[in-house]
């Protein structure tokens, strides 16, 4: 059995029809052959593959960014941002590694369109400057922002932070080092600045390493103004916090030198420290602040500093504080009474060469020596017990001319015959003979006074040497004043030759009363010699040779022990090699105010014996000076070994104001404690770097931008400021174009405020700018200009204009604008529009009649004959797309509403747009209709509209079959004009989207008819009454309008042509009339929707509607025998053999088996993939360039 038609009655089959004809599918694929069957290969040569297509917009646009037109700037990026997104489809970030031709040239471009976004980004930049106009200061800035958000989001597309230092092109390098930099800008994208400073690190470690010295002095600055803000708190403050806070800001104190901050810290440091019971280590970090304060590098500071401490002192010690309980006073200045910062004032302070801190560390001094009276015992007592160990340094200062030398000179002296004095007897004693290092002559012949007391009062003095008479004490002040300093060194390094036994011999020999002094004496060279070698000092220091030496010493000043005097000059060198090498041992010693006076006795019986005298020096310099000899004393952290210097070093002060003995290596040429200023001087030079401190200072002393905005005289408040601190009136402009929420209310208050339209244009162009950003920074909703906006009046700026209709060009210009903006914010935030805002729109479009924007777009035949004016036709037509873009925005948002009043201002849009879209429908001869563009919008927009159920029942003045009746006679003119008088869309691509849109807005309007009609009636209106032909009545179309679409080469075309189908076979009546217009097909009604669902070439959709028609139509019962009376026969088959016909069931199991439809169905059923497909989205598989991206 062949098939060859298919009816409801059978006897209209065309008898005539003897050879087998193909199914329509057939028929149409034969149609379009000539069209369609091209070389593929040779196309795809001369085509531009994806990633060509999407460099060559970056390559092409790129350059149009540096326009001085705000419009062509905006334009230009939303596309660029469009294809950005397209770009990460299409190149993979693999194509850096890729060594293939295509690849190659492919990195170059894109290299080259990165150096012009650098350079773009620079022009910008380098263009906001004083010297240009507001408006273009406005310009520049928001170009640079948004085409800087641009390069850093393709940045992250294209190029993996990984592989960044592959691209070192010049100017984008210099475009990103600006953007680190600039401080409003990462405040407002701080996800963005993030994403930069990765870049900058691989692609440029200098550009770095100055952007993080600077966001160093960045975060102290926060620290400063943050720790200024806490003090001035009410209440008990958090000292910890403060004091941590005041450490990390003082290292901005050389950019912003806001003095209040230094006064405060050590305000801060002085209550520390007020209390006995205070925690330990928070005055230790106090401590910390203070000494970095009293070290600062600049002079301004340090002075201050010092200022400071004076003022503290003077407060606290002053005259005017007699009445008041000395106690509660004077614990003011414990902060100062400690060794370290003793130390920092005297070896540092007294010494420094200007005037201004010297004179003030002299007050500071002169103030605690001479306060006694005025302190608390407790007071007292810790600063002579904080005083001691800074003595070497500060009796460097002892003069008899001046006040602070005078009282300096005190502290060494006996004030009764019972041993009274400032300072404990053995600091006393030390002091007094430190004294006799001095390089003035008179403040040395104040030591002999001072140490007289101890000979005399001596345990066992009238038993020593030498007698105290004149001739011995005539030349003492010059006694330690040697010529020829020595250097103290020893070897630790050479391996050792010497073995304990021969150590352990000679000390044995050195120690015995039995052996003869040449003897000893050879003994205790040879032990000398030997000691040079430091590995050797432990096995001495173990057989006791120190408490030996000093035996023999003793021995030796003794009043009998003349003939020991051989034995010193070997025994002192052995000493003093000992004290130098091992700090412990000097320290030890150095306490002993017996062996002092001993060493001093033994310089008065030699002092005519250069070499002896000498060794004695020597040895007391060692001793008296060995407090300040310790470096890790004095700084924080260090140990002996860390320091680098040899066994016995110190600090510079002393070294200029001694006569010393030995020549030695000094230390503490700078404080230790002096802060490093994480900016050099070059760095703060240039002008980025010092913009960014400078508006950094602002932002943090104002606590953002906002506070800066709302200042009514910015100038008066920052009076307080270095001049460098002050933001000019361009940076402010540039802080309020940066900040969103500012940038916003600005625009909607220059459009309520417009007295213009190019007012009104400038801040819509300045609103789409913000939404793009926002895109581009991928902000949450929470952050969005949506949500933004929705806190602002901005219904109050947008009302006016969607209010009141155009009168003129420009007025529809400014429309076209308007509507602009609002479809962008409208499309970013479709999921989450506010229901108030959507019945706001909705009530301005209903409620205006006839004023309302849905009556623009209908317009007056005269308006569109007067439209011949190109310019003015341009502008109707743009204005005609964003009224439909908007309204199809609308109609999405109003999906979501759910109270009463929305749902019913939802249905009332939808159905007044659906009337208002009916008529702009006007046709006229397809291929000359002047109007396609609009055309294709207005059946765009009848798309949405009909998509929603119930579309046409919210209307007071049309039923809704009415309304549908008239949509279907519109359509089915556009379906016949388009496409069926002209042989489908094999004769043109000019109404490709107007039938697609036409088909699908029939398949929506199937479902709405049978929802709305009462009866089948309505099947009847789908018919086609006539072609164009004279004869009327043989060219009845009835609904085989429908079956060139089924055929169509849009996949799109063909499903929503099916479901028309599946629609209309819904009722039998339906099934009927379309089974009679495809009488004349090959194959029927039935042929041709079996064919399509057994067609493994066709898409899954397409075979599912007709597999729905197929379905539609074996629910009507089909007679079981061949007869007349039956209105439904079913399919008729033809046997061209015997020439006999089958209608019904038996006809219907012919052709099931003449198509092998089970065997089909059968195949279908195990083939089927019931799981998720994945597309690749990347470049032809040709280029082997990109990979499926994971």
């Amino acid at each position: 059995w062949c098939f060859v038609c298919l009816s409801g009655n059978s006897t209209q089959a065309n008898a005539n029809s003897r050879i087998s004809l193909h199914s329509p599918l057939d028929v149409g694929h034969v149609d379009l052959r000539d069209t369609e069957n091209e070389d593929t290969l040779e196309l795809q040569m001369q085509q531009l593959s994806l990633p060509q297509f999407c460099v060559s917009i970056l390559e092409n646009a790129i350059p149009l960014l540096r326009t001085g037109s705000r419009r062509v700037t905006m334009e230009v990026l939303e596309l660029l941002v469009e294809n950005m997104f397209l770009i990460g489809d299409a190149i993979s970030e693999n194509v850096w590694e890729d060594d293939s031709l295509f690849a190659l040239e492919l990195k170059d471009k894109l290299l080259l369109v990165l150096d012009l976004l650098g350079e773009t980004i620079l022009y910008h930049k380098t263009n906001i400057s004083a010297e240009q106009p507001e408006v273009m200061l406005v310009h520049h800035r928001m170009a640079f922002i948004s085409i800087s958000l641009f390069t850093v989001r393709l940045l992250q597309i294209l190029l993996p932070v990984e592989k960044a230092g592959k691209v070192l092109q010049k100017s984008l390098l210099n475009a990103l080092f600006l953007l680190s930099l600039d401080v409003s800008f990462s405040v407002e994208y701080p996800s963005i600045h993030e994403c930069i400073a990765a870049y900058l690190e691989q692609m440029n470690t200098e550009n770095y390493s100055i952007y993080k010295q600077a966001s160093e002095a960045v975060y102290s600055i926060e620290c400063t103004c943050s720790f200024m803000n806490e003090v001035h708190k009410k209440g008990d403050k958090n000292l910890s916090e403060l004091v941590e806070l005041a450490d990390q800001a003082l290292s901005s104190l050389p950019y912003h030198q806001h003095f209040p901050l230094l006064q405060e810290c050590i305000h801060i440091c002085s209550n520390i420290w007020k209390s006995a019971e205070a925690n330990s280590l928070l005055q230790a970090e106090g401590q910390k602040v203070l000494l970095r304060l009293l070290s600062h590098p600049l002079l301004n500071i340090k002075t201050e500093a010092y200022r400071c401490c004076l003022e503290v002192v003077k407060d606290c010690l002053g005259i005017h504080n007699i009445a008041k309980p000395v106690s509660s006073i004077c614990h003011g200045i414990h902060f100062l009474l400690h060794p370290k910062v003793l130390y920092e004032v005297c070896t540092f302070g007294l010494q420094e060469d200007k005037n201004e801190v010297n004179s003030t560390a002299k007050d500071i001094l002169m103030h605690l020596l001479q306060g006694r009276l005025v302190m608390a015992v407790l007071t007292w007592n810790k600063f002579i017990e904080a005083l001691c160990p800074v003595i070497p340094v500060l009796q460097g200062y002892a003069d008899t001319k001046d006040t602070l030398g005078n009282s300096i000179l005190t502290l060494s002296e006996t004030t009764s015959d019972k041993g009274d004095g400032i300072l404990p007897r053995t600091t006393r004693l030390r002091a007094a003979l430190r004294l006799l290092f001095s390089k003035k002559q008179l403040v040395r012949s104040v030591a002999l006074k001072h140490l007289t007391f101890h000979l005399l009062n001596e345990e066992g003095a009238n038993l020593k040497r030498p007698h105290l008479h004149g001739s011995v004490l005539s030349s003492i002040s010059n006694l330690f004043i040697i010529e020829r300093a020595i250097e103290l060194k020893l070897d630790d390094k050479t391996e050792s030759i010497f073995k304990p036994e021969t150590i352990e011999k000679l000390f044995n020999i050195l120690t015995s009363d039995a052996v003869d002094l040449v003897l000893r004496k050879s003994a205790a060279e040879q032990l000398a010699i030997i000691l040079e070698d430091t590995k050797m000092h432990g096995i001495v220091k173990k057989l006791g040779v120190i408490e030996s030496i000093l035996a023999c010493l003793n021995e030796c000043i003794h009043v009998d022990g003349k003939l020991m005097e051989s034995m010193v000059l070997p025994c002192l060198t052995l000493l003093r090699k000992l004290v130098y090498a091992d700090p412990v041992v000097r320290l030890s010693l150095a306490q002993q105010s017996s062996l002092l006076l001993l060493l001093f006795r033994v310089s008065l019986i030699f002092q005519h014996d250069c070499a002896l005298l000498t060794e004695t020096a020597v040895l007391l310099c060692l001793l008296l000076f060995d407090e300040v000899a310790r470096t890790e004393t004095w700084a924080d952290g260090l140990t002996v070994n860390d320091t680098g210097l040899p066994a016995f070093s110190l600090p510079v002060a002393v070294v200029r104001r001694y006569h010393l003995p030995v020549r030695i290596t000094a230390h503490h040429v700078i404080s230790p404690n002096t802060v490093v200023v994480p900016l050099a001087s070059e760095s703060l030079a240039m002008k980025p770097v010092s913009d960014m401190v400078k508006m950094a200072w602002n932002l943090s002393w104002y606590h953002g931008i906002e506070n800066i905005l709302q200042l009514i005289d910015y100038e008066k408040e920052a009076e307080i400021f270095l001049d460098s601190l002050k933001l000019s009136s361009e940076d402010i402009l540039i802080l309020k174009i940066t900040h969103t929420n500012y940038g916003l209310q600005d625009c909607l208050n220059s459009i309520i405020q417009a007295v213009s339209h190019r007012d009104v244009r400038a801040a819509l162009t300045r609103l789409s700018f913000y939404v793009l950003n926002d895109k581009l920074a991928l902000k949450c909703s929470s952050e969005s200009c949506g949500t933004t906006l929705k806190s602002f009046v901005w219904q109050k700026a947008i009302n006016r204009f969607l209010q009141v209709l155009p009168t003129s060009a420009e007025d529809e210009k400014l429309l076209v604008d308007i509507l602009r903006f609002l479809n962008k914010l409208l499309r970013e935030q479709r999921s989450s529009l506010e229901s108030d805002h959507l019945k706001w729109i909705l009530k301005s479009l209903l409620n205006n009649k006839p004023k309302s924007l849905l009556c623009l777009l209908v317009r007056p035949e005269s308006q569109v004959e007067d439209e011949i004016d190109e310019m003015q036709t341009a502008v109707s037509q743009q204005l005609d797309k964003e009224l439909i873009r908007l309204f199809n925005t609308l109609l999405f948002c109003s999906m979501s509403v759910t109270d009463r009043e929305g749902l019913e201002l939802a249905g009332s849009f939808r159905t007044e747009l659906a009337l208002k879209l009916l008529q702009c429908l006007r046709l006229t001869d397809a291929p000359h209709f002047y109007g396609l563009p609009l055309l294709e919008r207005t059946l765009r927009g009848m798309v949405h509209v009909t998509a929603l159920p119930d579309w046409s029942t919210y209307s007071a003045a049309f039923e809704p079959i009415t309304i549908c009746k008239k949509y279907l006679t519109g359509l089915l003119e556009v379906i016949s004009s388009f496409y069926v008088e002209w042989g489908g869309n094999a004769m043109s691509f000019m109404g490709k989207g107007v039938t697609k849109s036409t088909v699908l807005c029939l398949l929506h309007l199937s479902h709405e008819m049978m929802a709305q009609a009462k009866d089948t009636d309505w099947i009847s209106l789908w018919s086609l009454p006539y072609d164009n032909s004279e004869d009327q009545g043989a060219s009845q179309l009835g609904l085989a309008w429908l079956i060139p679409l089924w055929v169509d080469r849009d996949p799109e075309v063909r499903f929503t042509a099916l479901g028309i189908g599946s629609a209309l076979t819904s009722l039998e009546i339906g099934c009927i009339a379309l089974a009679e217009s495809c009488q004349n097909i090959s194959g029927g009604l039935w042929g041709t929707v079996i064919n399509i669902l057994l067609d493994q070439s066709e898409c899954s959709m397409v075979r599912r509607e007709a597999a729905f028609i197929l379905q539609n139509l074996l629910v009507i019962p089909l007679p079981t025998e061949d007869t007349k009376d039956c209105l439904w026969q079913g399919p008729c088959v033809h046997d061209e053999e015997s020439g006999l016909s089958q209608t019904g069931k038996p006809a219907l199991k012919a052709l099931l088996c003449h198509c092998q439809f089970y065997e089909h169905v059968n195949q279908m059923v195990k083939h089927c993939y019931l799981g998720c497909y994945m597309f690749d989205l990347n470049s032809s598989k040709e280029d082997n360039l990109i990979t499926e991206k994971g």
